[in-house]
């Protein structure tokens, strides 16, 4: 019988037992013969009689076993049944260890009955598969949170199936991914299911057993497409995380990273030591080696960052077995390649291929290169290698599944890779084949893990388990702390054993409002008046009724008294070029320059209109600021001050600095020039350098030097330009001469060279471009600031790392000087006034501060008229805020000023006869107390004030003039008097007639004079008129005669 061998065809092996010399071998098989069949055993395989008892007793139990059917059983298996009786015997199926599929079989009923002792019934079962069925509600989320807030929203994952669901969620943050390229699948396909030899006790030699040279698959190189600007240091460089913060984060998510692998196989080693001798089921036969072109055999550090020089100079590694998963991380300096190498438990058998895959995640690109080994009867092996991506890089893997020789090449600027083991449930298609759709995933979910940016959503849970008809909720967390301002996208992938619908989709969206502030500033103009020598306060309130701290600072623009005063601005133009005479004809519309500005190539021309003394004041530009790195703020400006003797129709030229350009790195804002008609320069302010990759622009200085960056890059000197030390940004301008550039134009230009600000030689990435006046150009792509521009330009250096431009130099050669260093948050401005006194006439009780929400702040504003001429002052109080759509807010300011007080003249008047007169009175004094008297030159007329009202009274029937006196006095005793005359005209005034009483005896007469007069009591031209007497009815017992003339009653 040796001819019955292990792959025999024809024969039905029952027991096998494992020779010394033959391996593994047949003991026991079951043969057609005939109509039937035979057991045969293998009795020359055995070397041993005393196996004999061994070989018995397994005969022996094929024998009890062989007719049973472990699906199938009986409540029953005998009994008696009476006469006429019946009985029901209970049949169970059982499919609990059944595999999917028809199962067939027969059972016989033996009795007593004579006729039919044996009758025999057929049994079917069709084992099914049980599936549950998952639903997700709702089916996407979306959130709106302003930048540093929170919120936590729910999904609820049903299981409407007839088996447990089994599931995994994650949360997908990648812009985008892809498989780049894809290799051929090369092997023999899945063996027999008897080919397994046991070989797990086998010791195999550790050395790395390399594949024929033609049986390695190659993939050409990628053609990295990313962006990068020439000059700067890799990309893989610039963005690597410390692996202390790599293996912190991954032992605290890995579980986002093994949850999702679909049909994971818990592989057992690769803890310690250098290699996975087995990992279980035979999935290794001594395989995952380490090595690089440097060295062999990593040792596995479990859980530890070691060194090793096999990793090139500096070279340190840590190697992490979780669940399902192995991980190596790695820092590499000048490695030409990676390789896993070492035997596989497949044998030859099953299938391999490779792929190479691309995730785009938080701005940066990596590539993921990808071999696999599958369906040979062991769980599949699947390699994961990452590095960030850059031109050159390429792998090969094995096109035979002997052993392992996995290399990715074109490390030389990689300076970190991580590896990824992972594998495949044999159970599931004979070693589960994980695709491309899974390993992309897969490979998200661990650069995700590692932390290359703070995630902006977040489950509560990872993976979990839900019985038939229950739900379970998953609370899902947005976090807008560390994100940017906009719309943010993921997907939150939920995978399942639900065969219909494996993985769920959930789109998510997050809009991210940058918390602005929002100011209020009342009232909205200060009017003061003050007589010579004295001092107010009024209040200006500034409320920030915004969702974000109000961070505002305060600039006064005094232009003097009766409107002498000249401001020059920038016309409305931005950039590195300067404004055109368009702009600032239209600008200067309805001001005092209308009319009267030359523009040439952006520097302003303006003729003195009058011989004296003028204060100037110049204010530098504010430095551009930077997104890279977190967000860095512009140099602020400085301010100038000083009085100069100005000739009737001599040219002023005024280069008024603008602020420098916002991107990745801010620009060098650009300076404000003042220059006589020689071009002399009379008064200039230094602008603020830009904001690096690294740190915050430097402000302007009022010195004479400009400042160096703040890394490095000196500061120009004498007027002259800034310099450029190992920088990528560019330097600011000075009067004389140009700021140094190591690329393109990117250094502002000097005064006597037009000023125009240093022009980005990278616009398309996009780079910064300096401000007019000087600015030097910002770097584009994580660098340094540009230099400002100034008397002296700013320095800028990117050594030691990318920090912030150096401040522009500043210059004053007027008298009563008044400078300030790093105050304008703004574009430059140029105040020309004549016969202007010191801004002291106004001032602030502080120039800046921080109103957080909900809150108002009050800055005093004082007063004060010592030392002034009488007339009218005007100022602007200029607010700059961090509120985006309010950023300035102008107060308009006027102090009217006086040295006595007068009063408005009042005319003669005129009255008639027993009538008063009220005349409102008005003093335009306010902030004084103050009291009017009258009185009169004759008694005739009572003069008094009641109110504000003048109220004269003359007496009754009084006629004539009288003379009246006004007095105003102020409560510091200063007085005004005023007279005029009243003039009280008479009045004819009607006759009185009046009552009288008489007593008469019977029969008796009565004469006398009826009472009346003409009804004036005093002697005026109206005065002793005649009367006439009329009687209206008579008497009714006797006769009357009256007087007509003279009132006599008889």
């Amino acid at each position: 019988m040796r001819n019955i061998t292990i792959d025999d065809p024809d024969a039905n092996i029952i027991i096998t037992v494992n020779h010394y010399s033959y391996g593994e071998v047949p003991l026991i098989v079951e043969k057609s013969y005939g109509d039937g069949t035979i057991i045969l055993f293998n009795w020359d395989y055995q070397d041993d009689p005393s196996s004999v008892s061994e070989m018995i007793r397994q005969v022996a139990y094929y024998a009890c076993t062989a007719g049973s059917v472990p699906w199938l059983s009986f409540a029953d298996s005998s009994g008696t049944i009476a006469a006429g009786s019946s009985q029901e015997i209970e049949i169970e199926f059982n499919a609990a260890e059944l595999d999917t599929g028809l199962y067939d079989t027969e059972f016989f009923v033996l009795s007593n009955d004579p006729d039919e002792p044996s009758v025999s019934v057929s049994a079917h079962l069709e084992v099914d598969m049980l599936f549950p069925d998952i639903a997700v509600s709702p089916d996407s989320l979306s959130e709106e949170l302003y930048v540093g807030d929170s919120s936590v929203q729910s999904l609820t994952i049903y299981n409407n199936g007839e088996a447990n669901l089994n599931w995994a969620g994650y949360v997908s943050f990648a812009d985008s991914a892809r498989v780049m390229a894809r290799s051929p699948v090369f092997g023999p396909g899945t063996p027999s299911n008897d080919r397994k030899i046991e070989n797990e006790r086998m010791m195999r030699p550790m050395n790395p057993v390399y594949p024929d040279r033609e049986d390695i698959y190659a993939f050409d190189p990628v053609d990295y497409v990313g962006i990068a600007a020439p000059g700067t240091a890799s990309r893989t460089d610039r963005n690597n995380q410390s692996l202390e913060n790599i293996l912190s984060n991954l032992n605290e998510n890995y579980t986002s990273v093994n949850s999702i692998i679909p049909n994971r196989y818990d592989f057992y080693d690769g803890v310690t030591g250098y290699s996975i001798n087995d990992g279980g089921n035979d999935m290794y036969d001594g395989g995952n080696i380490l090595n690089t072109n440097l060295g062999s055999y990593l040792e596995y550090s479990d859980d530890m960052i070691t060194g090793s020089t096999y990793l090139g100079e500096g070279g340190q590694y840590f190697t992490r077995k979780y669940d399902g998963l192995f991980v190596f991380a790695a820092d590499i300096n000048g490695l030409e390649y990676f390789e896993i190498t070492g035997d596989l438990g497949a044998d030859g058998y099953g299938n391999t291929d490779g792929s190479i895959l691309e995730v785009n995640l938080y701005g940066r690109t990596f590539y993921g290169f990808v071999n696999r080994i599958y369906n040979a009867y062991d769980p599949s092996v699947n390699h994961l290698i990452i590095v960030e991506a850059h031109d050159g890089l390429s792998h090969t893997f094995p096109s035979t599944t002997y052993s392992e020789a996995h290399r990715v090449t074109g490390l030389g600027e990689t300076t970190q890779i991580y590896y990824l083991l992972y594998a495949g449930d044999v159970n599931v298609d004979y070693g589960y084949y994980i695709d491309d759709d899974a390993t992309l995933a897969i490979m998200e979910a661990f650069l995700s893990s590692i932390d290359l940016r703070p995630p902006w959503l977040s489950l509560s849970s990872e993976s979990g388990t839900i019985p038939i008809g229950e739900s379970a909720t998953l609370d899902v967390a947005f976090n807008a702390s560390d994100i940017a301002g906009g719309t943010h996208s993921a997907v939150i992938q939920i995978v399942s054993n639900d065969e219909d619908e494996p993985q769920v989709n959930i789109p998510v969206s997050l809009t991210a409002n940058i918390p602005y502030p929002n100011i209020t500033v009342t009232p909205d103009s200060l009017n003061e008046h003050l007589f010579y020598g004295d001092s107010s306060v009024q209040t200006l309130t500034v409320t920030n009724d915004g969702v974000a701290d109000l961070i505002w600072n305060l600039n006064i623009l005094d232009y003097g008294r009766d409107g002498t005063a000249y401001t020059f601005t920038n016309c409305g133009n931005e950039g590195f070029i300067g404004p055109s005479q368009e702009d600032c004809d239209s600008e200067y519309q309805e001001t005092t320059l209308e009319g009267v500005v030359s523009v040439n190539e952006g520097i302003q021309e303006w003729v003195v209109p009058q011989t004296g003394v003028y204060t100037i004041e110049v204010w530098g530009a504010k430095g551009g600021d930077g997104s890279s790195g977190g967000g860095y703020s512009g140099g602020l400006g400085a301010r100038m001050s000083g009085e100069f003797n100005l000739t009737a129709g001599e040219t002023i030229n005024i280069l008024v600095g603008q602020i420098g350009e916002s991107q990745q790195e801010g620009a060098g804002g650009g300076g404000s020039f003042v220059a006589g008609p020689d071009n002399t320069p009379l008064i200039i302010a230094g602008a603020g350098g830009g904001a690096g990759g690294a740190g915050n622009g430097v402000d302007a200085v009022t010195e004479t030097s400009g400042t160096a960056g703040e890394v490095g890059g000196a500061g120009g000197e004498n007027g002259n330009g800034g310099e450029e030390d190992y920088g990528n940004g560019a330097a600011g301008g000075g009067f004389y001469t140009d700021g140094a550039a190591e690329y393109g134009d990117g250094g502002g230009r000097a005064y006597l060279n037009g000023g125009n600000g240093g022009e980005t030689p990278w616009p398309s990435y996009p780079g910064s471009s300096g401000g007019f006046g000087g600015g030097g150009a910002g770097w584009c792509c994580g660098g340094n600031g540009g230099g400002a521009g100034g008397y002296s330009g700013g320095g800028t250096s990117g050594s030691p790392y990318y920090g912030g431009g150096g401040g522009g130099g500043s210059l004053n050669a007027g008298e009563n000087q008044d400078n300030e260093v790093g105050i304008n948050s703004g574009h430059g401005i140029v105040v020309i006034t004549l016969d202007s006194p010191s801004i002291s006439w106004v001032s602030a009780s502080e120039n800046s501060g921080t109103v957080p929400v909900g809150e108002s702040h009050t800055v005093n504003m004082s007063f004060n008229s010592s030392e002034l001429e009488e007339g009218d002052y005007l100022a602007d109080i200029i607010i700059y805020s961090n509120d985006p759509d309010e950023p300035e807010v102008d107060i308009p300011v006027t102090l009217s000023v006086f040295t006595d007080v007068l009063m408005t003249d009042v005319a003669d008047t005129s009255i008639y006869e027993d009538s008063g007169l009220a005349l409102a009175l008005s003093a335009n004094y306010p902030g004084y107390e103050y009291a009017f008297t009258a009185s009169s030159d004759t008694s005739g007329v009572e003069a008094s004030v009641e109110n504000d009202t003048l109220i004269l009274s003359p007496e009754a029937d009084w006629t004539g003039t009288a003379s009246i006196e006004l007095v105003l006095t102020l409560e510091n005793s200063l007085s005004d008097t005023t007279g005029f005359t009243l003039t009280v005209h008479a009045v004819n005034d009607p006759p009185n007639a009046y009552d009288e009483v008489y007593y008469m005896d019977e029969d008796d007469s009565l004469v006398t004079v009826l009472p009346a007069d003409d009804g004036d009591s005093l002697s005026g031209a109206e005065d002793d008129q005649g009367l006439t007497f009329i009687a209206i009815s008579g008497f009714q017992y006797g006769s009357y005669d009256l007087g007509r003339t003279d009132g006599q009653l008889t």
